[in-house]
């Protein structure tokens, strides 16, 4: 399981990002090969030209530390704007 930070999009002047948690799994039989993907958001990085602001998929805000937390860097490569 990785935790990352998605490609930025930019919609009507506004920058978004997910923080997302991603899970590749496979498995290799006599009969084949099973594989599985998952792929959950856990937060949003918005920047509407007023600086940067995260929330949690329940739309409650997220400071410096807690995105830092979940995805160490993430904030700071957001607003270098990758």
């Amino acid at each position: 399981m990785k935790v990352a930070l998605d490609s930025t999009v930019v919609a009507g002047g506004v920058r978004i990002a997910a923080i997302c948690r991603r899970h590749v799994g496979g498995r290799a039989g006599r009969a084949g090969l099973a594989a599985a993907a998952e792929k959950t958001p856990l937060a949003i990085l918005i920047d509407a030209g007023q600086g940067t602001r995260a929330v949690d998929m329940a739309g409650d805000p997220l400071d410096f530390a807690a995105v830092e937390a979940l995805c160490p860097g993430a904030w700071r490569r957001f607003e270098d704007g990758h």
